[in-house]
């Protein structure tokens, strides 16, 4: 299982829960921790360690003179403070996923940028704006979808949406000419404003892998600004990191303890070959031990692709008053329905398709049988130690082994008895798996490159959809920077 990294600020922040607000200075070359919030209480940010711990949790945050803003993904809101004390929050629809925000004091205007989680093809996203008075979120402007995919996007220090579609004729520029791009050495460079980038190097050790990391700032092509980033789980990326118009540098960190805002401290005029990054090392070896079974399918990737289509496609009858959680002989206090079913709870028999999340569960096969016999239709609360009976659907690895018809079911940690890691020099194909031990699992269903960039379209079963998913135009490279390891399967014909 993952091991989190705490800092030495967390003790910190345990005695003084409410820290200085944004007047304070930060010594030279010293990161400040700015705000600490709790999670999973009254007016605090929820988190869900789910999945095998994959995070439901904040996605992005804004920091003003006056307000901080905190996606709050597990309660459908928008948390804002002011001077570190909980103030209001505007609800979100079920739907909205929060993945960028940014707040402009001068005229009241809060612009978001969410993904429509319920939707099965998950490159839906929209823009919509408002005003804190208003009542909540409204529905927004559709930016992209499965036919016009969007590969980078999020607001410059301004307040300006920009964007890069695979298609280039929308893309919309800042100044840069990519907002993400490999260097010859390997390493990724990926723009946040005007003039600021994260700079990451990924390398590769076998049975680990090590990704250093810093935020860089040039001017004049000689002169480098830095700032090295306080200890985190998943790669830097726009949701985690914000450039203010004055050039301050904030980053959040999240885990089952609490949110941390950091404001970065900077070093001038380094020459960037020079600099030295936050070094996070990547651990690929679980210790969970696997009981070896001998008996593994071969199977043609005409098949697999066949059985992916065929429980993304899935037909199934829901009635509300039938599939209750009558039928649950586990603890019902386990049990929660997937959000996007709410929708179709009036007792009436609805034509669904796809195969709800089921913590736990993987027997596809009989989804359908079962749910015409009354069981519950999924389960998201991952509170259990595992599958809860009378519940039926699929968990992200119960996924994959029904795909590759495994025979039994396969958690992320014994998913290596039968796919082996690739090799740094092996190219990644469809049908691969990109698989986080403890965490999460997708399956590759293609890869492509633009400008020097690879990218990745993946099936998967998520929480936070609640359903199968399938994603175009991922990057690559940020999926290697989060843990995530490409594998193949042994017994492919």
């Amino acid at each position: 299982m993952r091991k989190i990294v705490v800092r030495a600020a967390w003790a910190l922040a345990i005695v003084l829960f409410f820290v200085p607000s944004l007047t304070t200075q930060a010594k030279k070359n010293e990161n400040v921790l700015m705000y600490f919030y709790d999670v999973n209480q009254e007016d605090m940010v929820g988190f869900i360690a789910a999945n095998e711990h994959e995070q439901v949790a904040p996605d992005t945050f804004f920091v003003t003179d006056k307000y901080l803003f905190i996606d709050d993904t597990v309660n459908n809101r928008i948390m804002i403070y002011d001077d570190n004390k909980f103030i209001m929050s505007i609800p979100l629809q079920p739907q909205m996923d929060v993945k960028a925000m940014y707040y402009n004091e001068d005229n009241d205007n809060l612009q978001i940028i969410y993904l429509d989680r319920f939707n099965e093809h998950g490159s839906h996203y929209f823009y919509t704006s408002m005003a804190l008075c208003e009542s909540e979120v409204p529905i927004g402007k559709e930016v992209s979808n499965e036919s016009h995919v969007l590969l980078e996007y999020g607001f410059d220090e301004k307040g300006n949406f920009y964007s890069e579609y695979l298609s280039k004729a929308e893309s919309r520029r800042i100044g840069v000419d990519q907002f993400s791009y490999m260097n010859e050495d390997g390493s990724m460079e990926l723009w946040i404003g005007e003039e600021y980038r994260i700079y990451s190097n990924y390398i590769d050790r076998g049975e680990i892998a090590e990704v250093e990391e810093y935020i860089i700032c040039s001017r004049d092509g000689e002169k480098v600004t830095f700032a090295t980033p306080e200890m985190h789980e998943d790669a830097l990326g726009r949701g985690n990191i914000q450039v203010t118009k004055d050039g301050k540098i904030f980053q959040m960190t999240i885990d089952e303890t609490g949110v941390r805002i950091y404001l970065l401290a900077k070093k001038e005029e380094d020459r960037e070959e020079s600099i030295t990054g936050l070094r996070r090392v990547i651990d690929r070896v679980d210790n969970v031990e696997a009981t070896p079974y001998s008996s593994y399918n071969s199977i043609r990737k005409a098949t697999i692709r066949e059985r992916m289509n065929t429980y993304f496609d899935l037909r199934w009858t829901y009635n509300s008053t039938l599939n209750s959680n009558l039928s649950v002989t586990g603890n019902p206090t386990y049990v929660s329905m997937p959000p996007w079913l709410n929708q179709y709870a009036d007792g009436q028999n609805h034509s669904l398709t796809n195969v709800p999340y089921c913590w736990g569960g993987w027997n596809a096969e009989t989804f359908v049988s079962n749910i015409n016999n009354g069981k519950y239709a999924g389960n998201v609360n991952t509170s259990s130690s595992g599958h809860i009976s009378g519940t039926v659907g699929m968990d992200c690895s119960g996924y994959v082994s029904v795909v590759f018809d495994l025979p039994y079911k396969h958690g992320t940690s014994n998913l290596s008895n039968c796919f082996t890691q690739l090799s740094s020099g092996s190219v990644l194909e469809a049908y691969d798996i990109l698989n986080k031990a403890g965490d999460h699992v997708m399956i590759v269903a293609g890869t492509y490159e633009q400008g020097g960039r690879r990218y990745v379209d993946t099936y998967e079963e998520t929480i936070n959809s609640g359903k199968i998913v399938k994603t175009t135009g991922r990057y690559y490279q940020s999926l290697l920077n989060n843990g995530y390891v490409p594998m193949r399967y042994n017994y492919l014909q």
